[in-house]
């Protein structure tokens, strides 16, 4: 009983002082809204089944496949639809169905297909734990993969429409300016639905770019040197790494 009324005279300072001694009460383990919140991740554990006994650290093969078939099946999809005549009975015959034409619905098919069979593999593997971080982190991917491709696409419509924009250095300046927008969307976006849904007790320190975050956008620009079709992308044939840059998103979900 003792240590509840110091939990919520904790609180109380937190509410006056938001920070005391240096230390943010609403994260210290003996807070009441600590507590909640790790009580609100273990239900969500408990409703897939979560093994609590198996080891934390650990890679998750279900994540691997599942961010696998996210991506590649969209792909398979588009191709046989952009070649009928394609039969997918050969591993050459595969390599070919890969090589698509991508315009927005193919890229958003695929990345998001990566991002929710990498969820789906973590959800549905016992074993891996901490199943709300995993939809939180599916949740910023999502957003991450389909505000950027949005911005450039329409971008790119805008500068084909209008005759003084309709140049190589038009293009490539709006799609910088899409990526740079859509990436700062999905990122102010993500800090908003994280209080909201996911850190609903316990508030963490919201997301800010960091230098590896630089990677994760790789994607985005392959994507807009795609959908610019300049000649760049042509000879590096930069769509066909567009599967295998999906994939690691998405297992990097289901394994976060």
């Amino acid at each position: 009983m003792s240590s509840i009324k110091i939990s919520l005279a904790d609180n109380n300072i937190q509410k006056k002082d938001g920070n005391h001694f240096g230390k943010n009460y609403n994260n210290h383990p003996s807070s009441y809204a600590f507590i909640k919140q790790q009580m609100h991740e273990k239900h969500v554990d408990q409703f897939f089944w979560t093994d609590f006994e198996a080891p934390e650290k650990r890679h998750s093969w279900l994540a691997v496949l599942g961010s696998i078939a996210g991506a590649f099946i969209p792909v398979l999809a588009f191709g046989k639809k952009q070649n009928p005549e394609l039969k997918l009975n050969s591993l050459k015959n595969i390599y070919k169905a890969v090589d698509i034409d991508y315009k927005l619905k193919e890229i958003l098919a695929v990345g998001c297909g990566g991002a929710i069979g990498g969820l789906l593999g973590g959800l549905a593997d016992r074993k891996e734990q901490k199943k709300l971080d995993k939809i939180e982190e599916a949740t910023f991917q999502l957003m991450n993969i389909s505000f950027p491709a949005i911005l450039v696409h329409y971008g790119l419509e805008l500068c084909k429409k209008t005759q003084k924009l309709n140049n190589s250095f038009a293009k490539i300046t709006s799609s910088l300016l899409g990526i740079g927008l859509g990436a700062f969307a999905a990122l102010k976006l993500a800090n908003i639905t994280d209080d909201i849904f996911f850190d609903k007790y316990n508030k963490d320190p919201e997301r800010k770019f960091k230098k590896k975050d630089f990677i994760v956008h790789f994607d985005d620009i392959v994507g807009a040197l795609v959908l610019t079709k300049m000649p760049l992308a042509n000879k590096l044939h930069a769509e066909k790494l567009l599967p295998l840059i999906y994939t690691w998103s998405g297992y990097h979900v289901g394994d976060s």
